[in-house]
Parts: structure tokens; C-alpha cells; sequence
């Protein structure tokens, strides 16, 4: 199937490595604009800046989920 996120926001949660970044990669490919989200912000730095080298519309959001403190 060929799917496209075009004028789609996606927020990934975990995006500074391992399969939230590959998500939040393949979703960029397919057109979204992502929000990466994680509790280091060097990592999520550096994945944003690698990703907007592609291209890509990115930005990152540094907070815990399980926090509810960081989510409000």
C-alpha cells in the first residue's frame, strides 16, 4: 500500500533511537511533519538535525510520557 501523511502532524514518542526513530523517519518519508519526543534532548537533537539535513520538517519536544507533568 502507498500511503501518505502529506499536511499530517505526527508526534513519536521514543524518536531518539531505536524504533521511534525509525518511525519517525519512515514518517517524514511518507510526508508527515514530525514532532520527536524523548527524555534526552542530545539524542533528539541529533536526530532532528540529520533529519532537516534530508529535508525533512521536524522539530522535538524533550518529555517523559509517563510524567504528567511533562505532557501539560
Amino acid at each position: 500500500m502507498n500511503y501518505t501523511f502529506k499536511n499530517k502532524i505526527a508526534v513519536v514518542t521514543g524518536s531518539g533511537s531505536g524504533i521511534g526513530r525509525e518511525t519517525a523517519l519512515q514518517l517524514c518519508k511518507h510526508g508527515a511533519s514530525v514532532i520527536l519526543n524523548g527524555r534526552n534532548e542530545s539524542k533528539l537533537q541529533r536526530v532532528q538535525k540529520e533529519f532537516k539535513s534530508y529535508g525533512f520538517h521536524v522539530d522535538y519536544c524533550v518529555a517523559d510520557i509517563t510524567n504528567h507533568h511533562d505532557c501539560c
